[in-house]
């Protein structure tokens, strides 16, 4: 393309609606979609645990690194995942009448007087 044609082309851009190009979609990225096997270690964390032969596992914090960079910088480890904190555990048992009333003095004298929160807190 010649520099005339490239200018000639950029004065139509100018003037189609909306005035400036748009640049095309870079190929490569498929928004996580695949066709099998087994996915890509293209994510990162900061948060890993790491597993061992003997199935011990370790909690350990590094730089924003792949399962693959985190098992190289752990002797010996044979795989790594992003470490997700258990579930809180919801008791089986209601309060008792002594637990609610020293959590209601505990509310009260740090100042607790919206009764949505006591509610809550109590649940």
């Amino acid at each position: 393309m010649s520099y005339l044609d490239t200018v000639a082309r950029l004065k139509k851009i100018k003037k189609a609606p909306g005035g400036s190009p748009t640049k095309p979609a870079k190929p490569g990225f498929d928004g996580f979609e695949r066709s099998g096997g087994s996915p890509p270690e293209i994510f990162t964390a900061h948060d890993w645990q790491v597993t061992f032969p003997d199935d011990r596992t370790v909690r350990t914090w590094n730089g924003p690194a792949t399962p693959a960079e985190v098992v190289t910088e752990r002797s010996g480890a044979v795989s790594a995942a992003p470490y997700q904190a258990p579930p809180a555990e919801v008791p089986d048992t209601p309060l008792t009448k002594a637990e609610e009333a020293a959590i209601r003095r505990w509310l009260d004298s740090i100042g607790e007087t919206d009764p949505d929160i006591i509610a809550e807190t109590l649940d």
